[in-house]
């Protein structure tokens, strides 16, 4: 089971079973996003600092290690993101919520990479995000479910069993 001991799952069931009584419900959307080449192209560079970043971090945590013996948490991550936009000025295309996702993604990678490693006997540390990997980009916008607007064009996503409403659309409706 990937590592996981059979009493963790159910008490994570449990866990679910009682904020279902409570009226919480776990939600997961899967778009299909149909663009046009500014919008791939704004897509390609997001995926791409992201990935830069989480590989850059990566190197300076494992720097850090080596010479002071120490981890950094994600706070100091993130504090390193305005000195790396100044450093390397194609960071600034890419959206700040990306980059934080990605060294988000970084922190969470050291607390769960020990646990699978023990089981194997070996200590490993994260590895390089590869371009010929999965890519996986979040984006965050504000809690709920907008569609992203890139270079003032609105993606569009075609969502099985929902609708999407687009702020602009309704503005220009009249509608409030």
């Amino acid at each position: 089971m990937n590592g996981i001991s059979k009493k963790s799952t159910e008490e994570r069931k449990k866990q679910r079973e009682i904020l279902q009584s409570l009226g919480y419900y776990e939600y997961a959307y899967k778009f299909r996003i149909y663009t046009d080449k500014t919008q791939q192209e704004f897509l390609n560079k997001s995926i791409g600092c992201t990935r830069f970043i989480y590989n850059k971090m990566l190197y300076l945590s494992e720097e850090n290690y080596r010479n002071y013996g120490f981890r950094w948490n994600v706070y100091d991550y993130k504090k390193l993101i305005p000195e790396l936009k100044k450093k390397y000025p194609f960071l600034r295309d890419c959206p700040s919520q990306a980059l934080q996702e990605a060294v988000r993604l970084l922190d969470n990678a050291y607390w769960i990479t020990p646990t699978k490693s023990i089981s194997k006997g070996n200590q490993i540390s994260p590895s390089l995000k590869r371009k010929r990997t999965v890519v996986v980009f979040t984006f965050h916008k504000a809690g709920n479910l907008n569609t992203p607007v890139v270079n003032s064009v609105t993606l569009y996503s075609k969502v099985r069993n929902s609708t999407l409403k687009d702020k602009d659309s309704q503005e220009n409706r009249g509608d409030s």
